[in-house]
């Protein structure tokens, strides 16, 4: 009877702990905070003497910044230790998934008197980092045991890193977006708001670029700017029209060197040819 009180018990405070890890995961907004929860609850969920926890970056190197470790009095010397590991052995951009072997070395090295498992972090097939939880010597068999609630973790952890990683990207877009709408709409300024009256001739001129910035182009120039109004209207004139080969940032930028040249050119009323 007391036996199964323990498991119910046991069997509660898990939930309570899976739970609490979920709301936290759809609500949190700092990814540091979240990898050191996981850390915290780790403590409670898992019979362990301490884990660490590594995650790589969206280039797949080691995340520095966002490491943890469960013990807090080791935590500071250990993370040093690492970073210094990763100098010496030249990981510092340059991490690459088999470095993982002399890492683990390294681990035993640094806590002999405990064993770890590694577990990997997995999301869309992507190594996302690594999790080693650490066990005295003498309890081995508490390995297999805390594996499933490891494992938990582990999927918790993976869906965290994925979607701060989502996040960063997507923030990307959005300012690439943005500065692209600037670039679209500097550009509809300079095309001619409307067509100029030239005596004996009916204009009319639309642009609709297949992107946001496109390199299409259509310009008015008179050849004589300063001359009043009517004279200009029977005067001379150049029309352009032109299509810069491609599409997006790169047409639109040759777009506006162009109409900034043919601009200049066309005051010094040289013919087209020349």
């Amino acid at each position: 009877m007391k036996l199964n009180k323990s498991l119910e018990k046991n069997q509660d405070k898990f939930l309570e702990l899976i739970l609490s890890l979920t709301y936290y995961l759809k609500l949190f907004s700092s990814l540091k905070r979240f990898l050191e929860y996981v850390s915290l609850v780790s403590k409670y969920l898992i019979n362990q003497e301490f884990s660490l926890l590594i995650p790589l970056d969206e280039k797949g190197q080691i995340w520095f910044e966002n490491i943890c470790f469960s013990d807090n009095q080791l935590r500071d010397r250990s993370i040093l230790d690492l970073k210094e590991f990763c100098e010496n052995n030249k990981l510092f951009n340059n991490f690459k998934l088999k470095d993982i072997n002399s890492f683990e070395n390294f681990l035993k090295y640094k806590f002999d008197p405990f064993i770890f498992k590694n577990y990997k972090i997995i999301s869309r097939n992507k190594c996302r980092g690594f999790f080693f939880v650490f066990y005295k010597k003498s309890e081995q068999q508490k390995v297999e045991i805390d594996k499933d609630k490891i494992e938990i973790l582990v999927n918790l952890l993976a869906v965290a890193i994925e979607h701060s990683l989502l996040l960063k990207i997507n923030k990307k877009h959005e300012n690439v977006d943005r500065e692209i709408s600037s670039g679209a709409e500097i550009q509809s300024r300079l095309l001619p708001d409307f067509c100029p009256k030239i005596y004996g001739i009916d204009l009319a001129a639309h642009c609709r670029p297949a992107l946001q910035l496109g390199g299409d182009y259509f310009d008015f120039m008179s050849i004589k700017p300063n001359v009043g109004e009517r004279r200009r209207q029977r005067g001379r004139w150049a029309l352009v029209i032109g299509d810069v080969m491609g599409k997006g940032i790169p047409a639109g930028l040759l777009m506006t060197m162009l109409r900034g040249m043919l601009r200049a050119e066309v005051l010094t009323g040289l013919p087209p040819d020349r």
